[in-house]
């Protein structure tokens, strides 16, 4: 081992089980190598510190288990219309309020059509949204705020909700059908309230 001076500083290791001194380049050297030892002493292999696995990155979505319920996973068409509906009068509140619209106050409508949808349908811990899948709703949702502008307020018309019903389909994968009759229930279905649900 080379003697200590200046340039080759001394380093000591102050573990109960382990007091060696290296040099102090030697060390972080060893430390920085990535060897599978090199989280330990070099001489009694002492562990000098928890060595972290190296981040896995995978494409997708965590399974968030059976306590959470995404938007996805819904399964039937009167749900799937109902957070449509939800969601087109809580984005109205965008319309009434500004012409600057932010991505921000769009989820925030979102949300609240979400929490109202997950209320409605007992989802006991909530109704998400997979981070993958934001951007293409919040392609419709301003889609929605556009059709106020242009004239298109409450109630929703029929084919407009079908129009979101498939893109939004198209956005989440939903594998819902629109059931037999559908329509015929839908021209008696009351929309005209803002509030209602």
């Amino acid at each position: 081992m080379e003697p200590f001076d200046a340039d080759h500083q001394p380093a000591c290791i102050k573990t109960p089980n382990c007091q060696h001194t290296f040099g102090r380049e030697c060390l972080n050297q060893w430390i920085e190598s990535g060897e599978e030892n090199s989280n330990k002493c070099p001489l009694c292999r002492e562990e000098l510190f928890f060595k972290l696995e190296e981040p896995e990155f995978i494409e997708g979505a965590r399974d968030e288990g059976i306590n959470s319920t995404m938007l996805h996973q819904i399964e039937t068409w009167v749900e799937a219309k109902k957070f449509i509906k939800l969601m087109w009068r809580s984005l109205y509140k965008l319309y009434e309020r500004d012409q600057t619209i932010y991505d921000s106050d769009i989820e925030e409508q979102i949300n609240a059509a979400l929490a109202r949808t997950a209320e409605n349908y007992n989802h006991t811990h909530g109704l998400y949204i997979f981070s993958n899948h934001w951007p293409e709703v919040r392609l419709v949702a301003r889609d929605m705020v556009e059709h106020f502008h242009n004239g298109f307020y409450l109630p929703m018309e029929i084919m407009q909700r079908r129009c979101y019903f498939y893109s939004l389909s198209d956005a989440l994968g939903w594998d819902v059908q629109e059931p037999r009759g559908a329509l015929e229930d839908e021209m008696s279905d009351d929309d005209t309230s803002m509030t209602s649900d």
